[in-house]
């Protein structure tokens, strides 16, 4: 697997995120992390990881109505529609991502969830079966 090697500063500019928030992705999908010679952190992020990303997100700009009022009048109605039309338009979309992306971290806490406990239900199996070991005694733990 091919890495690339990022300072928690460059990663966080790259994903559009705090360097904190970084730090924990980093901890949570287990990525090398390494000190330069100038006891710097470095992260080795897996390129698959950083191409999946996308691109910060920018704020949102209104474009201007292109034609400005008359002195004293009102602005052009159409060109007020259509500037309003074409925001919501970008709204719309920025609103899709979003409600997609939520959808995806969602499906992911729900995998992680039941992970977990599956991993809870297998430590209790474990704790019974070493109580039982433990209280055999030791010719029951001998002769098994």
């Amino acid at each position: 697997m091919e890495t690339t090697p990022l300072s928690y500063a460059a990663l966080a500019e790259r994903l559009g995120k705090t360097v904190d928030a970084v730090r924990k992705i980093a901890r949570r999908r287990g990525w090398r992390v390494s000190l330069d010679n100038r006891g710097k952190a470095i992260v080795h992020v897996p390129l698959a990881d950083l191409e999946d990303t996308n691109p910060p997100a920018t704020p949102a700009t209104v474009e201007p109505p292109t034609t400005r009022p008359p002195p004293g009048g009102h602005m052009d109605a159409g060109a007020l529609v259509d500037a309003l039309t074409h925001e919501r338009d970008r709204l719309a979309a920025d609103l899709a991502e979003v409600r997609s992306a939520l959808a995806d971290a969602l499906a992911e806490a729900k995998t992680a969830r039941d992970e977990a406990h599956k991993a809870e239900v297998e430590a209790a199996e474990l704790r019974g079966e070493l109580r039982a070991v433990q209280g055999r005694g030791f010719w029951g733990k001998l002769l098994g």
